[in-house]
């Protein structure tokens, strides 16, 4: 996973990076969950 690897690279990640992407994949999955139903 993508997601390890950055973690592993960067022992402090950015809480803003962090935050943005957890929104992007919660996005992702109410689009994917949307399509599915």
């Amino acid at each position: 996973m993508r997601t390890t690897t950055l973690m592993q690279r960067n022992a402090r990640p950015v809480r803003r990076e962090a935050a943005t992407h957890l929104f992007a994949v919660g996005q992702a999955v109410r689009l994917k969950s949307g399509i599915g139903a």
